[in-house]
């Protein structure tokens, strides 16, 4: 006697099988994908290691080879967003003395070899409501990392500033040779007062133009790279072309 079969049965055991096999299938290759990614990231991560950790060394003695005399022009960060050596902690400028906890987390971050000095020439620290400027670097220092090893950083950077972006594109002058600045802090979230653009125009930004014979422009020997929406470059070229 033939055996009548349901076409429209189902084996759950076989079917619970396939699902099984289905999700091992997709959860291995999720797996591959995260490895492929994590092997991208140490991969980009390594290459920034071999660019920047050598240089930062090699640029921190008071060689003869690691001066120039003329700036070429005037670079401004932030510590949070900084495209070259970005710093986590702090935050925010406070009213503390922040620069110790700067140097200190810069240490930590890019190594526990004994630095000289910060790679910026400048640092801007809110201390009890008052702005001040430390000088952080040789003023005839080079800067670490030139146009070329910008180029290749900026290409794993998630977020670039169209400032950034400008600067990338055309290159008007080696950031090797010239004056940079840090702001401590991250220009997304922290407050500038127009104090802060007094200080930071007549201080670290102005007389390095002066003496260089460059323009008091923004855009041409002035460039903010990776600062945000709560830093105006608007207010600033006012206090840049007022002195």
């Amino acid at each position: 006697m033939l055996k009548y079969k349901n076409p429209f049965y189902i084996d759950i055991n076989k079917t619970y099988e396939m699902i099984i096999e289905a999700d091992n299938q997709i959860n291995n290759s999720i797996d591959d994908k995260i490895l492929n990614l994590n092997k991208t990231k140490t991969k980009i991560n390594n290459n920034l290691n071999n660019i920047i950790i050598p240089k930062l060394i090699s640029c921190d003695s008071l060689s003869r080879h690691n001066k120039f005399f003329r700036p070429r022009g005037v670079v401004i960060s932030d510590s949070y967003n900084n495209l070259f050596f970005p710093i986590k902690h702090p935050i925010l400028d406070t009213s503390k003395f922040d620069l110790p906890i700067l140097f200190h987390e810069f240490k930590h971050t890019y190594g526990s070899y004994n630095l000289n000095f910060l790679p910026w020439h400048y640092v801007i620290d809110f201390i009890q409501n008052q702005y001040y400027v430390f000088n952080t670097r040789p003023i005839d220092q080079i800067f670490p990392l030139n146009n070329n090893d910008l180029i290749q950083i900026s290409k794993n950077t998630e977020k670039l500033s169209d400032s950034t972006k400008k600067f990338i594109e055309i290159l008007p002058f080696e950031i090797q040779k010239s004056i940079h600045v840090l702001i401590i802090g991250d220009s997304n979230y922290d407050i500038y007062t127009k104090k802060f653009y007094q200080v930071l125009a007549s201080i670290a930004v102005t007389p390095i133009l002066e003496l260089g014979g460059l323009p008091k422009e923004i855009g041409l020997r002035i460039f903010c790279f990776n600062l945000f929406s709560k830093f105006s470059e608007s207010i600033f070229s006012t206090y840049i072309k007022a002195k």
